[in-house]
């Protein structure tokens, strides 16, 4: 089948590249990375002495050099971008994978801010097909680990997400079929790192936080700065439990 073979380009013969042309520099081997889709969570890391990863698009932080965590952002949005990122990541050793963002609310009853644990994620996106998942409609699950376990004490676990690739077409059509499924949520990148993860078996975790409400009508977040500061106390929560790992 098409999805079991090699592409003609794979991350390693692009990171073999930059390593000879010079583009790479790793101030330490990554093995877990925590993807923030929201560049301004990183800010408080990027001090003059942060040892960043160059030669991958986007901005990559060393906070834990003995655990090889990385924070990384400014790749993009949705899960094309993503899945360059992580390849190039998983190239280089990394065999964790750990989303925090935001998420549209496809049910009113769920409160504006409230952080979840994704457990599954229906695919409404293109890329996952790539990594021989089934197409629209498919429902995919992470990886899990004794870390997802941890977790579960801080968070609450949802059922699913949906994964979307068109922010702009989520049609009353959509999220009713979405909710018939058993959606309850909505992004751009979980059900394709679930895909990637998976193809791969590598560990992968999603943690998304709830802003704006698509029951209906669309109403925008109300207390912007409560969601923000929910994903600030969540991504500092992820890093201590890895580094008490």
């Amino acid at each position: 089948m098409d999805g079991q073979q090699t592409g003609i380009l794979t991350p390693e013969m692009l990171i073999s590249w930059k390593r000879e042309s010079g583009f790479l520099k790793i101030p330490h081997d990554p093995k877990t990375i925590i993807l923030c889709p929201q560049s301004f969570l990183i800010k408080p890391y990027l001090g003059w002495n942060s040892k960043k990863l160059k030669g991958i698009s986007g901005t990559h932080v060393c906070v834990n050099a003995k655990k090889g965590l990385y924070l990384s952002t400014g790749w993009g949005i949705g899960s094309p971008a993503l899945m360059t990122a992580c390849e190039e990541f998983r190239a280089l050793g990394a065999n964790r994978f750990i989303l925090i963002g935001l998420s549209g609310r496809l049910k009113s009853d769920l409160p504006e801010g409230s952080v979840w644990l994704i457990e599954e994620a229906l695919i409404d996106e293109g890329t996952s097909t790539n990594y021989g998942q089934e197409g629209i409609g498919g429902i995919v699950s992470g990886q899990f680990s004794e870390f997802t376990d941890n977790l579960k004490y801080y968070l609450t676990s949802a059922a699913m997400t949906v994964s979307t690739d068109a922010v702009f077409r989520e049609t009353p059509a959509k999220i009713a079929q979405w909710k018939k499924y058993g959606a309850s949520l909505i992004d751009m990148e979980t059900s394709a790192l679930f895909s990637f993860s998976n193809f791969y078996n590598l560990q992968s975790s999603s943690i998304l936080v709830g802003a704006d409400l698509l029951d209906g009508n669309w109403s925008h977040p109300k207390k912007m700065d409560e969601v923000n500061k929910q994903l600030i106390a969540t991504l500092k929560l992820v890093i201590q439990i890895i580094d008490n790992e």
